[in-house]
């Protein structure tokens, strides 16, 4: 095998560490977490190390692909929808969508979409109480309520998911 202590070879530089995925360790991993309005543009958005490294590692390659998010997706209407599924480039998007705001998980097409689901529910009930916060007579959360909270909203991104990995979904 060639190792021996006077070589200097050390066992972690002989013996390949293993390669393992956030999925065989039982954690889902979120590539991107996005507040868009229905334009494509971004009001607050989360990506992860992973993420920014291998699949969008510029500016630019980010809102290109949330501008496709956007197009691919059904109009949001004035009320709350429900949570829906979407594949776009090969990764699995879960929105919810009010008025014009939209709120995506992207994830691997192997991610459980169960808890990606309760991700984007949770996220969006937590920015809907914020922004009910701010107005006694709300219609839902829009693009001008996320932006006044938006300290609050980026806290909320913050604290559901920690590099992709998600640690809390109410």
């Amino acid at each position: 095998f060639g190792y021996s202590r006077s070589s200097g070879a050390t066992l972690a530089s002989v013996v390949p560490a293993r390669q393992h995925t956030m999925a065989e360790d039982g954690l889902s991993q979120i590539w991107a977490l996005l507040v868009l309005d229905s334009d494509g543009q971004r009001l607050a958005v989360k990506y992860s190390s992973v993420a920014k490294k291998e699949f969008f590692p510029g500016v630019k390659q980010q809102l290109a692909f949330e501008k496709r998010v956007v197009s691919k997706l059904p109009s949001p209407s004035a009320s709350r929808s429900e949570v829906d599924v979407a594949v776009i480039d090969d990764y699995t998007v879960l929105f919810q969508a009010c008025n014009d705001v939209v709120i995506c998980a992207v994830a691997a097409h192997s991610e459980n979409e169960l808890a990606v689901l309760q991700l984007v529910e949770g996220v969006y009930t937590s920015m809907s109480q914020i922004a009910q916060g701010s107005s006694f007579l709300s219609s839902g959360l829009t693009k001008q309520l996320v932006l006044d909270s938006l300290p609050d909203v980026l806290l909320v991104l913050d604290e559901v998911i920690d590099d992709g990995i998600i640690m809390e979904v109410d």
